[in-house]
Formats: C-alpha cells, structure tokens, sequence
C-alpha cells in the first residue's frame, strides 16, 4: 500500500517492492498484470516468511523493548536484502535514487514496528 502511495501518487520513488520480487523472479522489473501479480505474491510471500522468522525467534528473547526488536528486524531485511543485490551484481537497481532509498527504510521500519505490534497484541491475548 506505502509502495502505491510513494511510487503513483508522491513519486518520490522509482523502485517499488514488487519491482525488486520481480526482479528476483523475472530478472527484470515485472511487465504486464500477471508479472505484477505474481511479484505481489512473490513480494507477500517474502514478507509473511520473515514474519515467522521473527516470531519464531522472539521466545528466544525478553518481551523487553519488543518493538525497538521489530523496528531493528524490518531495517535488517532491508539492509540484507540491498545487500544481495550489490553482492550479486543484479544489473537494474545497483544504483538508486535517494527517495527510493529513503522510502524502503521507512516502510521497512513500519513493517518491523507492526510486526513487533502485532505479536505483542496477540501474546496479551492468548495470556487472557
């Protein structure tokens, strides 16, 4: 949703996350609807995999400063995830613009904040 805002409407980015899944995928950024769905799909895939990850890893840690954790895990994947493509040398994003740069730090501090978030709030629940 954050990529559709910064990418259509701000445009204040040239990369969305679907564009790097597609790039994964396709080796390209993806052309077409049924290469944006299934990088979307790819895209979801990935987030909902890191989000076991962490919940998998948190029992393994002290429910203390649980969204710092999350906010630290989201800037992790992103950073891991830049990494790849430099060490790789995937050809397209290799060099990208500061507001694409600034964006994916930003939504991906949102999804370590609401994935912390939401875990949290689901472990309240479960202890009721």
């Amino acid at each position: 949703m954050l990529s559709l805002l910064t990418y259509n409407l701000l445009r204040v980015t040239n990369w969305r996350f679907l564009d790097f899944a597609g790039l994964l995928i396709f080796g390209r950024k993806p052309a077409g609807a049924a290469e944006i769905i299934i990088s979307v799909l790819g895209q979801l895939s990935f987030s909902a995999a890191m989000g076991v990850l962490f919940a998998y890893l948190l029992p393994f840690t002290t429910r203390r400063l649980i969204l710092f954790k999350g906010w630290f895990f989201g800037v992790l994947i992103w950073f891991s995830v830049y990494s790849v493509f430099h060490l790789f040398q995937l050809p397209q994003p290799r060099e990208l613009d500061l507001g694409t740069v600034v964006s994916n730090i930003v939504k991906a501090s949102l999804f370590g904040l609401i994935l912390a978030w939401s875990l949290a709030r689901l472990s309240i629940k479960k202890k009721l």
